[in-house]
């Protein structure tokens, strides 16, 4: 069949604005994830590179005096009224018994004056639902004490964007 004049163009034209208007949708862990409150914002971001798993988290509270901000190492500061408060390596890895994925957060806390206050490595287990459209994130490690889903705080955010946000400020 062959479709002439406008017809043609107005069938190609709700073609195209179909497939440019996509929300997101079930891409597994890649994309951009949020969550937030009155007093703060807070998005993560993955991208699978290889068999691996690139993390990235950018916070900023309304009143501008708790922020954090990562590279493209997933190495991330985070300050607290212009002071750096702590620091935070995230490395990500595939569970091989649940295929959920897992992030170690290997953390650098600061005193006010600068100095470590304490290192610890806290351990999230991630968990795609809801069509792809809700990321849970369960804590399952606080520092080297192991803890069943639910017994550790719990997180949920809801997918913005099938992009990977760019790392930084």
């Amino acid at each position: 069949m062959r479709l002439n004049g406008w017809i043609g163009t107005a069938l190609f034209g709700v073609i195209l604005a179909t497939a440019c208007n996509r929300g997101p949708s079930d891409t597994g862990y890649t994309g951009t994830w949020s969550r937030g409150s009155s007093t703060s914002g807070s998005t993560i971001s993955m991208a699978k590179s290889g068999d691996r798993y690139r993390f990235f988290w950018k916070l900023t509270s309304t009143d501008g005096k708790w922020s954090v901000t990562c590279d493209k190492d997933s190495y991330c500061e985070e300050t607290f009224e212009g002071r750096k408060s702590s620091d935070h390596r995230f490395v990500t890895r595939v569970d091989p018994a649940s295929s959920h994925l897992l992030v170690e957060d290997a953390q650098t806390l600061y005193d006010r004056q600068g100095g470590i206050r304490e290192q610890r490595t806290d351990v999230d287990e991630l968990i795609v639902e809801g069509n792809g459209l809700r990321l849970l994130s369960y804590t399952i490690e606080l520092n080297g004490t192991k803890l069943k889903r639910g017994e550790g705080p719990a997180r949920s955010f809801e997918k913005v964007s099938n992009a990977v946000m760019e790392p930084g400020p």
